[in-house]
């Protein structure tokens, strides 16, 4: 995988056909040396009454492990669409701020054609 810098220009190579192309990723921010260990979960079509860790009948012990040591924060604010959701849970701001207002699942690797080299 090809990772680039955000902001420099697109290394990959939009060809004609897929076999003449090449996809290329913004690198990614990664944690440094010595960050906290943090396991966020985020459960489509989930509720609270559901898994055993929250109260509900599905037995989910290794998730109760988890839980058992560690903080649960059960207070969120949830949209009606699931990439809405994780736009608002990882930025911790609205949805209608970030633009998301439908499902994003068109990540493919390649520049926008709207984006000037």
């Amino acid at each position: 995988m090809i990772e680039y810098e955000p902001g420099k220009p697109f290394p990959g190579v939009i060809g004609r056909t897929l076999d003449e192309s090449s996809t290329a990723w913004p690198r990614p921010t990664r944690d440094g040396e010595g960050a906290p260990n943090v396991i966020f979960f985020i459960l489509d079509d989930v509720g609270y009454g559901q898994i055993s860790v929250l109260g509900g009948i599905c037995e989910t012990p290794n998730l109760e492990r988890l839980a058992n040591r560690a903080l649960r924060y059960t207070n969120m604010q949830t949209t009606a669409l699931c990439s809405p959701t994780r736009g608002c849970e990882l930025t911790g701001r609205n949805h209608h701020t970030l633009g998301l207002s439908a499902i994003t699942e068109l990540s493919m690797g390649y520049r926008r054609t709207d984006q000037r080299r």
